[in-house]
């Protein structure tokens, strides 16, 4: 991925220095719960709230696919003896944005300072209502929910799932990076439901992380622009 403009780069740090000490102290707090539960037996492990997370989110500390029932932690085992060279990935966090059923883990190798965003694919009956949405909708909406004259249009289901954890994750990459996204290589990527949110949400982290905003919004029209 591209690295940060400067321009950017300085903006995003200036704009959230206290917002992104809170985020990197909930990443703490999850991998410090992490450890603990590592110990515990599988059925006693439980899943931790964050403060602060937000309305309709939770942060997930529990290693374990996203999918009731399934556990990944062998395959995840078997992918880091295969990395090799030292590389180590620890679970930042699983937001968990209930109202859309949107779920993404973050991973963090910080040796190699790469960062790993994985959106979960279908897997319950709101994923399902997700995916057949299929009318259109402007990828850059107008902020008063006006109608926006933006040509470009996406598929409304998952642009609705994108944009609910679009700035959270952006927040939480910057806490993620130490304040310097630019520095670091992240990779984005999903399956099925997943694959279509990493593609919406790669370009908006592709050069450079605003984490003051979600999806970019299309600029209100003057009111003089109706009388002319």
């Amino acid at each position: 991925t591209a690295a940060a403009p400067p321009a950017l780069a300085s903006r995003t740090a200036a704009a959230t220095p206290e917002r992104a000490q809170l985020l990197q102290a909930e990443l703490e707090k999850l991998r410090e719960r992490m450890r603990a539960e590592a110990t515990a037996e599988a059925e006693g492990e439980a899943e931790a709230e964050a403060e602060g997370a937000g309305a309709g989110f939770r942060l997930r500390a529990a290693p374990r696919g996203a999918s009731e029932g399934l556990d990944w932690t062998e395959l995840r085992s078997r992918v880091m003896e295969e990395e090799g060279e030292g590389g180590t990935y620890e679970l930042c966090c699983y937001v968990d944005h209930e109202p859309t059923s949107t779920q993404v883990a973050m991973w963090r190798d910080k040796r190699r300072r790469r960062i790993v965003l994985a959106f979960r694919g279908t897997s319950d009956v709101m994923d399902v209502l997700t995916d057949v949405n299929l009318l259109q909708t402007p990828l850059e909406q107008r902020a008063d929910g006006g109608r926006s004259d933006d040509e470009r249009v996406v598929h409304a289901g998952f642009f609705a799932s994108a944009r609910a954890v679009n700035r959270r994750l952006k927040e939480l990459l910057v806490a993620a990076c130490v304040g310097t996204p630019g520095d670091w290589e992240v990779l984005v990527t999903g399956h099925s439901l997943g694959g279509a949110l990493a593609t919406l949400f790669a370009p908006e982290v592709a050069r450079g992380v605003d984490a003051s905003r979600g999806f970019k919004e299309r600029a209100d029209e003057p009111w003089f622009s109706s009388l002319v």
